[in-house]
């Protein structure tokens, strides 16, 4: 249970194995979250950043999905705890961190018409979902909903899985930041590239890649509007 991490002048031995665990993910880049944020999906991307966001003892967060734990999901999935629901996995995983996080879990699809509730509290949101009409649902629910200063971010991958992308948004332009993101297509000649979450996507993708593109997410301090790609190893 003891470990040793190395500095530039001096060995630092530690006994905290959630320590131990969070530095292997983060290395020296651990800040703690102050803040509740709101996961709409808690699929394959998302979840890895739900698991960066956990090493950095966020305390409080809202989770959104109505889907469940599948075979499938077994290798692209932060939380695999079979036949449950995904926001039940995530609570198995913190449950076994023994940290004091506090989850709103709603089993759901958010649409234009949901509940303002689900963004109680929290000014940074994350969607990755599965199809169109489900990006389109949350972009319209979050223009209605969100708060003047909440940052939003649309995090994805590639149809075909050769890189991650992610583009931080803001209510005021919503709408136009999504339609970037989505058919953002890195110079290609095909005419749509949707950035999925990527469950139904032909994306082939290993969770090094999903590490990285969370890592990326949650370390970004650059520009609204514009979208970042995070290449993937071939």
């Amino acid at each position: 249970k003891v470990y040793i991490k190395k500095t530039v002048n001096e060995f630092i031995i530690n006994y905290d194995l959630f320590n131990k665990s969070r530095l292997r993910i983060l290395g020296e880049k651990i800040s703690d979250i102050k803040e509740k944020i709101c996961f709409i999906g808690v699929g394959s991307v998302n979840s890895y950043i739900i698991k960066q966001c956990l090493a950095r003892n966020i305390t409080e967060m809202t989770l959104v999905d109505d889907d469940k734990f599948k075979i499938d999901n077994a290798f692209r999935f932060a939380f695999p705890y079979k036949s449950k629901s995904k926001i039940d996995c995530v609570k198995e995983f913190v449950k076994i961190l023994n940290k004091p996080v506090s989850i709103d879990g709603y089993s759901l699809k958010i649409n234009a018409e949901s509940s303002k509730k689900y963004l109680d509290g929290c000014k940074t949101v994350f969607i990755s979902v599965d199809n169109l009409y489900s990006w389109l649902e949350v972009a319209i629910y979050l223009q209605k909903n969100a708060d003047a200063e909440t940052k939003i971010f649309f995090v994805g991958i590639d149809a075909f899985g050769g890189y991650g992308k992610f583009i931080l948004s803001s209510v005021a332009t919503i709408q136009e930041d999504m339609r970037s993101f989505l058919f953002y297509n890195d110079g290609s000649q095909r005419r749509m590239m949707l950035g999925n979450g990527c469950g139904k996507s032909l994306a082939v993708y290993d969770e090094e890649d999903l590490n990285k593109l969370a890592n990326a997410v949650i370390n970004y301090s650059g520009e609204t509007r514009r979208v970042e790609k995070i290449e993937f190893k071939n």
